[in-house]
């Protein structure tokens, strides 16, 4: 970029006009990515580890895109995975006014409840999350680890039925029921 910024300056200084065009039309170009390449620098450093220059990345990459859904589903994971829980529900919830729908956002938005140890927040949220997404399997398993610790094991199972019934070719939920009823 500062040879383009050099090259521009000179185009100026001998008003070749044609020329500056051009290289502010490039320019142009190349910002109109920038904003998502921040964040999937972000992202980059999320998955390799490097969480403080992951949510670095991604708080610049939200000044330009703060309408953007998955950034801010993005930015509660990792703060989450940092245990900045008030800041994640934050993220999340702004994620999910943005995008109601998302089953990420959900089950990540429960993942916080749970440590933050509102537990019928989280159950409410997982129920929600398999209620609108019936194949999102995490939220399954996540709603059925809390049903059993509180000794409902025929409400899990009932939960399978009806999962298997309305997806009859998935065998993630008959392969549940079978270790469910000890088969």
């Amino acid at each position: 970029m500062r040879a383009e910024i050099r090259k521009l300056k000179q185009s100026l200084q001998v008003n070749d006009l044609k020329t500056a065009a051009e290289l502010i039309q490039k320019a142009h170009e190349q910002i109109k990515n920038y904003p998502l390449l921040i964040a999937l620098e972000g992202i980059y450093y999320a998955e390799a580890g490097d969480l403080n220059r992951a949510l670095s990345a991604l708080a610049v990459a939200s000044q330009t895109m703060p309408r953007d859904p998955v950034l801010f589903y993005t930015i509660g994971a990792v703060l989450r995975a940092m245990r900045r829980l008030k800041a994640a529900d934050e993220a999340l919830r702004k994620s999910l006014h943005l995008n109601p729908m998302n089953p990420f956002a959900l089950y990540e938005l429960a993942q916080v409840q749970t440590l933050q140890g509102k537990h019928n927040d989280a159950v409410f949220t997982l129920f929600k999350c398999i209620q609108n997404f019936s194949l999102f399997f995490p939220g399954y398993v996540a709603l059925s680890q809390y049903l059993l610790m509180n000794n409902q094991k025929e409400l899990v199972i009932r939960l399978y039925e009806a999962a298997s019934a309305g997806a009859p070719g998935e065998q993630f939920f008959k392969d549940r029921l079978a270790e469910l009823k000890g088969l």
